[in-house]
Order: C-alpha cells, then sequence, then structure tokens
C-alpha cells in the first residue's frame, strides 16, 4: 500500500471547471471520478484493486475529450501505489496468474505525458510517474533527462517532474533504467505554450507643446510629435483637435502642429491621438502677441512722364503699425532712379535719359516684407526754334578729362552729341550735350555708373563743373585736345 498525500484536481490552476448543468447534477469531472470506481474497467492491470493512478488514467482522457479541462494530480511524500478501493469485477473475475520472472522487469506508470494548450506564464503542476517491478528480485533503477526544462527529482517508488516550458511546442524524453537486467523505459513528454500575441501600445515623443511667443501673422513655425508602437500589430492612429487654434495632420508616424497667428492671445488646445494601442493628449499653447508690423503709404510709384534733363522726386513713408521696435532695410533695383533714406522716408529721384523704365524697391523687415513697383516714362523735351543771330559756341571736337578718359563731341549749334571713351579706346559711355551761351548742359549714360547730369561751363578750351551720378555730385573739367576730332588711340 501507499503513503503520502495524493491530490487529483479537476483542472490546471489557470482554467475554469465546468460545473454541473443543474443543481441535481454532477460536474463532468465528478462524473468520470465515479465512473471509474464503479466500472472493471479501471483496474487495468487486474490486480482486483482500484489504484489513484488508475483513476487519473481513466478521468483524463475523457474530461479532456468533453471540457477541454487538464485534469492535475499532485503526490506529495507519497511512497508506492495508493489503492483507493477493490474493483468492481473482483469477485466475478478470477485474479490473473502472475507470471513468475527469476529477474527484475522494470514497468512505469507513463509511456507519454501531453499538455497542451498552456498559458505563456502558467504554472504546471508535478508530473509524477512510478516505477513498479513487475518480475522477480529487486529493481536497481535510475532515471534521467539531457532536456533543460525538464527537471527531475528521484523518490521511494516514483519520480517527479518539474516542467518549465518555453513558448511554443516542447519535445523531451526521460529514460528509466534498471542498473541490473531489467531493462529500460522511455517516457515522451510534450509540451505546447501558446505563443505570447502582443497588442500594439502607442507611446509618443512628446507629453507636450510649447510654441512660446509667436508674432501676430507672421509665417507659423510647425512642430512635429513621433508616434511610436512598442508593441505589435498596426496601431492605426488618428489625430485631431479640441479647436481651431491649432491645424494638425498626420504625415507617416509623424503628428504635424500649426498654430493659427492670425489673432493675438493666448491660445491652449488639446491634440488627441487615438489608436488601437491606446489614446493620448497633448497639450499645446502659444502666446500670439502683436510686435511690429511694417506698413508703408504707397504700393506703387509712377513718376509719370518727365522731359530729358529734368529730374522729378517722390517719397515713400515707412510706419510701424503694431507694437516694438520696427528694424528695416531697403533694396533697390533700377537704374533710372537714386534713393535716400532719412528717418522713416525714402527719397527717390529720377535722373534718365529718353525711355520707358520699371524697377522695384524691395523693404525687408521685423514686421513683415513688402515690394514697391517703381516706373518712369522720359521724352526728350521739344525745342522750339527761334529765328535768331544768337551766336552758339562750338565746343565740337575731342575733350579730355581729368586723365581718365576722353568725350568726342560732334554737332553744331546749341545741341551735340558726344561718346566717351576709356583710356583702353573702348566706348563706355554717351549722351548729349545742349550749349547755352557760355552753359553746357550733358545728359547721358556710363556703363559703370549709369544715369549722369552735369552742368558745365565754358572758358575757352576748358569746360569745368559738376557732374552727378549714383546719386552724389563730382567736379569735373574738361580741356579740349589742340589737334582736331578724336578717332581713336593708336598703340
Amino acid at each position: 500500500m501507499g503513503e503520502g498525500r495524493f491530490v487529483i484536481s479537476s483542472s490546471r490552476s489557470r482554467e475554469l471547471s465546468e460545473d454541473a448543468e443543474d443543481s441535481e447534477g454532477r460536474s463532468p469531472f465528478t462524473k468520470y471520478l465515479v465512473e471509474s470506481l464503479l466500472s472493471g474497467e479501471v483496474d487495468v492491470n487486474r490486480d482486483n484493486y482500484v489504484s489513484i493512478n488508475e483513476v487519473y488514467d481513466y478521468i483524463l482522457p475523457r474530461l479532456r475529450e468533453e471540457t477541454k479541462q487538464n485534469p492535475q494530480r499532485n503526490f506529495d511524500k507519497a511512497v508506492g501505489e495508493l489503492a483507493i478501493g477493490q474493483s468492481i469485477a473482483a469477485g466475478n473475475v478470477s485474479p490473473p496468474v502472475p507470471v513468475q520472472f527469476k529477474q527484475p522487469r522494470l514497468a512505469v506508470s507513463e509511456s507519454v505525458i501531453q499538455v497542451m494548450d498552456v498559458m505563456p506564464g502558467e504554472r504546471l503542476p508535478e508530473e509524477i510517474i512510478d516505477v513498479f517491478n513487475e518480475g522477480g528480485g529487486k529493481l536497481n533503477w535510475s532515471v534521467e533527462c539531457n532536456d533543460e526544462w525538464i527537471e527531475i527529482e528521484k523518490q521511494k517508488g516514483f519520480f517527479k517532474m518539474k516542467l518549465n516550458p518555453k513558448p511554443g511546442m516542447n519535445r523531451g524524453r526521460v529514460y528509466v533504467r534498471d542498473k541490473t537486467s531489467g531493462g529500460s523505459k522511455r517516457i515522451r513528454v510534450t509540451v505546447k505554450v501558446n505563443e505570447v500575441i502582443k497588442l500594439p501600445r502607442l507611446e509618443l515623443s512628446e507629453s507636450k507643446i510649447n510654441f512660446g511667443r509667436i508674432r501676430y501673422d507672421a509665417k507659423p513655425p510647425k512642430s512635429t510629435i513621433r508616434i511610436n508602437n512598442s508593441g505589435g500589430g498596426k496601431l492605426e492612429a488618428k489625430v485631431s483637435s479640441l479647436s481651431d487654434l491649432f491645424k494638425v495632420r498626420l504625415i507617416g508616424d509623424l503628428v504635424e502642429v500649426t498654430p493659427d497667428v492670425s489673432e493675438t492671445g493666448i491660445h491652449k488646445d488639446k491634440i488627441l491621438i487615438e489608436s488601437k494601442g491606446g489614446n493620448a493628449t497633448v497639450p499645446v499653447t502659444a502666446e500670439i502677441e502683436l510686435g511690429p508690423v511694417l506698413q508703408i503709404d504707397k504700393e506703387h510709384v509712377d513718376f509719370g512722364t518727365a522731359k530729358e534733363g529734368h529730374s522729378k522726386t517722390k517719397k515713400i513713408i515707412i510706419n510701424n503699425s503694431g507694437s516694438s521696435q520696427l528694424e528695416w532695410e531697403y533694396t533697390k533695383h533700377g537704374d533710372f532712379f537714386n534713393v535716400t533714406k532719412t528717418g522713416n522716408v525714402l527719397k527717390l529721384t529720377l535722373n534718365s535719359q529718353q525711355g520707358n523704365y520699371h524697377g522695384t524697391i524691395v523693404i525687408k523687415s521685423n514686421g513683415g516684407d513688402r515690394t514697391i513697383d517703381v516706373r518712369a516714362k522720359v521724352k526728350a523735351e521739344k525745342k522750339v526754334t527761334k529765328k535768331s543771330n544768337q551766336k552758339y559756341l562750338n565746343i565740337s571736337g575731342s575733350w579730355n578729362f581729368s586723365g581718365q578718359g576722353i568725350i568726342n563731341i560732334v554737332g553744331s549749334g546749341p545741341h551735340y552729341t558726344y561718346q566717351e571713351f576709356n583710356m583702353l579706346g573702348v566706348v563706355v559711355g554717351e549722351g548729349s550735350v545742349t550749349v547755352d551761351g557760355k552753359k553746357a548742359s550733358i545728359v547721358g549714360h556710363n556703363v559703370m555708373v549709369g544715369q549722369i547730369i552735369g552742368q558745365l561751363e565754358v572758358q575757352g578750351n576748358i569746360m569745368s563743373g559738376f557732374i552727378s551720378s549714383m546719386g552724389m555730385n563730382q567736379p569735373i573739367t574738361f580741356a579740349k585736345i589742340p589737334n582736331g576730332n578724336f578717332s581713336g588711340f593708336n598703340f
């Protein structure tokens, strides 16, 4: 007879056992337990006794097939085989005549152990394998296993197996051998642990966004939140904001957030991110302040039609319609006018010869940028010919100025034209000269400085006065070359 504590339970620790269908019925486990005690089939070794191992072996396949439950047995400090009753067929069936063996004959209570549908992390109870001698003499047995997930603990008449399976299918073998001539037994162990299904899990790179101070009506900045999935599967995230103060959009795994800068004030909102891996809210703030705002009194400047040789001026007034200090600068595009800056005023001066002109002034500031369109049309002044006996100075010929170049003047009476040559004999400018008494007015163009205007006084072979170019007046003196008209340099 055996001794110790013997326990058979209806299922594993993490399983639910099915109950009876009504209050007077039996649960499936109880049903098969009663059947095992009342059935003559349970005494498989025909020793006229029903052992606890025979009861367990009867219940296990039937309960698993009906309910998918996995009954467990756990023996503590157990020795030998525990008979819990006499077989019901003992009085009707003659006990088998035991075969007499002179040598020990090894036998085990289980040859196959199979545990399926184990949940990850589930702790399995110890398996108990009884070792019998069905022959003569004495067994001198040992048990071994080379699988790391199976731990063996040998006791008197049986051994325990502690199973520590990994996720997936685990297969192992346990060998029981008699050290004399009792033979050996192999026990196949199979345990299937369900794979862990990782669910998606939402994680964000930012928990809050603060844009700080932003100038009203400026180009709005952008900030991003990266969406991460620290689990498995797909997040399938969606984003939205609780108000119109911030615009949000999802680009791949980035949430782009842009503040609305069309209204001043402290703006607060929450960005809502919804996904299959959870939801999150990200608070976002921005302070929209007025700041400096560039304001100009005109977007277009048109000099209209001007006469050649006569200048015109226009003004552009720069103002700050916002707060804080306005800092600005300008860039001029066009050679037909000059610009001077005085305080918050730009003064434009037209100095050009005959033609149609178009240019711009670009103003950049910390309160915005503006582009001003500038146009002008210059016509030749109509000369009224008066019959007169007036004699005009003859200035035709070649004139040297300051050793920098030569102008060659051609014509007669009050109207002349000229070409300007540098010291290499290359034409670098041209224009017209008008003589009135001892005064000579020059209007022309130079490839280096653009438009030029000059007022000179003629005294014999000397002309002296001022030339205006690029908004600056420069003194100049021309000396006539005695040998006549200039026809080019000879080198």
